[in-house]
Protein backbone atom coordinates (compact mmCIF):
# COMPACT_ATOMS: atom_id res chain seq x y z
CA UNK A 1 0.00 0.00 0.00
CA UNK A 2 1.28 3.46 -0.86
CA UNK A 3 1.35 5.83 2.10
CA UNK A 4 1.42 9.51 1.11
CA UNK A 5 4.27 11.41 2.79
CA UNK A 6 6.34 8.30 3.57
CA UNK A 7 10.08 8.25 2.89
CA UNK A 8 11.60 5.00 1.59
CA UNK A 9 15.14 3.64 1.40
CA UNK A 10 16.74 0.41 0.27
CA UNK A 11 19.91 -0.97 1.85
CA UNK A 12 22.26 -3.55 0.39
CA UNK A 13 24.52 -4.70 3.23
CA UNK A 14 27.47 -7.03 3.51
CA UNK A 15 27.21 -8.76 6.89
CA UNK A 16 30.58 -10.26 7.77
CA UNK A 17 31.38 -12.50 10.71
CA UNK A 18 31.39 -10.46 13.91
CA UNK A 19 30.02 -7.36 12.15
CA UNK A 20 27.49 -5.02 13.63
CA UNK A 21 26.30 -2.57 10.99
CA UNK A 22 24.34 0.60 11.76
CA UNK A 23 22.22 2.72 9.39
CA UNK A 24 20.85 6.11 10.42
CA UNK A 25 17.14 6.94 10.02
CA UNK A 26 15.61 10.40 10.44
CA UNK A 27 12.12 10.73 11.89
CA UNK A 28 10.67 14.22 11.51
CA UNK A 29 7.54 13.87 13.65
CA UNK A 30 6.74 11.83 16.76
CA UNK A 31 3.54 10.57 15.09
CA UNK A 32 5.57 8.81 12.37
CA UNK A 33 6.26 5.07 12.40
CA UNK A 34 9.17 3.00 11.08
CA UNK A 35 8.81 -0.21 9.08
CA UNK A 36 11.78 -2.45 8.24
CA UNK A 37 11.74 -5.45 5.90
CA UNK A 38 14.91 -7.53 5.36
CA UNK A 39 15.89 -10.72 3.63
CA UNK A 40 19.15 -12.63 3.39
CA UNK A 41 18.90 -16.39 3.85
CA UNK A 42 15.33 -16.36 2.54
CA UNK A 43 16.66 -14.77 -0.67
CA UNK A 44 19.67 -17.07 -1.20
CA UNK A 45 22.39 -15.56 1.00
CA UNK A 46 24.40 -17.67 3.41
CA UNK A 47 23.65 -15.37 6.36
CA UNK A 48 21.97 -17.37 9.12
CA UNK A 49 19.78 -15.66 11.74
CA UNK A 50 20.02 -12.11 10.41
CA UNK A 51 18.78 -9.78 13.15
CA UNK A 52 17.44 -6.27 12.58
CA UNK A 53 16.88 -3.92 15.50
CA UNK A 54 15.42 -0.42 15.48
CA UNK A 55 17.25 1.46 18.25
CA UNK A 56 17.59 4.96 19.66
CA UNK A 57 20.37 7.22 18.37
CA UNK A 58 22.95 5.65 20.71
CA UNK A 59 22.27 2.10 19.51
CA UNK A 60 21.68 0.89 23.06
CA UNK A 61 17.91 1.10 23.58
CA UNK A 62 16.03 -1.34 21.35
CA UNK A 63 12.61 -0.16 20.21
CA UNK A 64 11.77 -3.29 18.24
CA UNK A 65 13.75 -6.18 16.73
CA UNK A 66 13.23 -9.31 14.67
CA UNK A 67 15.30 -12.27 13.47
CA UNK A 68 15.04 -13.89 10.06
CA UNK A 69 14.31 -17.62 10.00
CA UNK A 70 15.03 -20.14 7.25
CA UNK A 71 11.57 -19.47 5.79
CA UNK A 72 10.51 -15.98 6.96
CA UNK A 73 12.23 -12.66 6.33
CA UNK A 74 12.25 -9.80 8.80
CA UNK A 75 9.10 -7.66 9.01
CA UNK A 76 9.01 -4.91 11.61
CA UNK A 77 5.78 -3.13 10.83
CA UNK A 78 4.96 0.39 11.95
CA UNK A 79 7.17 0.55 15.04
CA UNK A 80 6.31 3.61 17.11
CA UNK A 81 9.07 6.04 18.06
CA UNK A 82 8.90 8.41 21.00
CA UNK A 83 9.98 11.64 19.32
CA UNK A 84 11.36 13.19 16.18
CA UNK A 85 15.08 12.60 15.76
CA UNK A 86 17.71 10.13 14.69
CA UNK A 87 17.18 6.39 15.08
CA UNK A 88 19.37 3.49 14.00
CA UNK A 89 18.82 0.24 12.16
CA UNK A 90 21.28 -2.32 13.58
CA UNK A 91 22.07 -5.45 11.53
CA UNK A 92 23.90 -8.52 12.87
CA UNK A 93 24.02 -12.19 11.95
CA UNK A 94 24.13 -15.37 13.95
CA UNK A 95 26.41 -17.37 11.67
CA UNK A 96 27.30 -18.20 8.07
CA UNK A 97 26.08 -21.24 6.16
CA UNK A 98 29.19 -23.31 5.33
CA UNK A 99 27.72 -24.25 1.93
CA UNK A 100 26.78 -20.70 0.78
CA UNK A 101 29.44 -17.99 0.47
CA UNK A 102 27.11 -14.99 0.01
CA UNK A 103 27.05 -12.78 3.10
CA UNK A 104 24.66 -10.07 1.98
CA UNK A 105 21.33 -8.77 3.20
CA UNK A 106 18.77 -6.48 1.57
CA UNK A 107 16.49 -4.23 3.56
CA UNK A 108 13.70 -1.82 2.76
CA UNK A 109 12.91 0.94 5.25
CA UNK A 110 9.80 3.16 5.35
CA UNK A 111 9.46 6.18 7.65
CA UNK A 112 6.25 8.16 7.68
CA UNK A 113 2.67 8.29 8.86
CA UNK A 114 0.90 5.05 9.72
CA UNK A 115 -0.92 3.37 6.84
CA UNK A 116 -4.61 4.27 6.69
CA UNK A 117 -6.94 1.56 7.89
CA UNK A 118 -9.23 0.20 5.17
Amino acid sequence: MDVPGAERAFIGATVGDGDTDFYSLEVTDASEVVSIFCGSRTAGSGVVDLQAALTDSTGTTVIEMATETATDGIAIQEASVSAAGTYLLRLTKGSQDAEVTGNWARCGVVVGPPAPTP
